[in-house]
């Protein structure tokens, strides 16, 4: 199991490494990438579903997951962390563009 998860994260990396290239610091068609991929196009139809179905079916998921994790204690956090402006280090703009690639 550990290689193919392997050889799938070397798929992930090869293929993101080649769509930022392909892209060539275009940062609107790299953000383009992920949005085709996953997304349907429009077709127009709905299916045959209301909205008040998947309303219905909503409230009654969030109810069960509700039910299901009702007895489950709360995690308690050891350590947290905030993080307050003054422990911030300046940062200049250009180290900022060139952070985002503008």
């Amino acid at each position: 199991m550990t290689d193919l998860l392997h050889r799938r994260h070397l798929l992930f990396l090869r293929y993101w490494k080649s769509e930022i290239t392909t892209c060539q610091g275009n940062m609107q068609r790299l953000w383009r990438t992920p949005h085709s991929t996953v997304s349907e196009t429009a077709s127009g139809d709905a299916g045959d579903h209301t909205a008040e179905e998947f309303a219905t079916f909503f409230t009654a998921k969030i109810a069960s997951v509700r039910a299901s994790i009702a007895a489950t204690p709360l995690y308690d956090v050891p350590y947290k962390l905030t993080l307050i402006l003054e422990d911030w280090t300046t940062v200049m703009a250009e180290k900022v563009k060139k952070l985002i690639g503008v």
